[in-house]
């Protein structure tokens, strides 16, 4: 079995694949907002849990990717280290192909919106209660 190939070393010109700072600060807004909000669905609507728990656990992930291309964004050329460490770090987190192809991820989980994506995932099962018996409801 051969050895796998290893991967190319990361430098500060795989920056220049991604969005702009401006575009990485408004993706932060927003996810960040969307994030807010589905937090408080999932406090507020405690028979939904099934629902918005995966679907904030998503948000919160590509929250934390657009985060970390703003954090490699806002530093000057004096940390230049920290810079490559969060390169490394959005490589692992995005996956290899999308970071070489210089794919981040929609800023809010699209495929969630029934109207763009499809609809939600499938709730769990219910036990259906046993009908009454027959005659329950009459007077004796």
């Amino acid at each position: 079995m051969a050895d796998p190939v290893p991967l190319p070393p990361i430098v500060i010109g795989d920056l220049y694949r991604f969005p702009d700072y401006d575009m990485a600060m408004e993706s932060v807004a927003f996810a960040g907002k969307h994030l807010d909000y589905l937090s408080m669905k999932y406090d507020c609507e405690p028979q939904h849990r099934w629902l918005w728990g995966p679907w904030r656990d998503e948000a919160y992930q590509r929250l934390m990717a657009w985060e970390c291309l703003l954090r490699i964004h806002r530093y000057d050329t004096t940390k230049f280290e920290t810079r490559l460490e969060n390169l490394s770090r959005l490589r692992d987190m995005i996956g290899h192909d999308a970071f070489y192809f210089g794919n981040m991820p929609y800023c809010v989980p699209v495929e969630w919106f029934p109207e763009i994506g499809g609809p939600p995932p499938e709730r769990p099962a219910i036990p259906k209660h046993p009908d009454p018996p027959k005659g329950w409801h009459k007077a004796g």
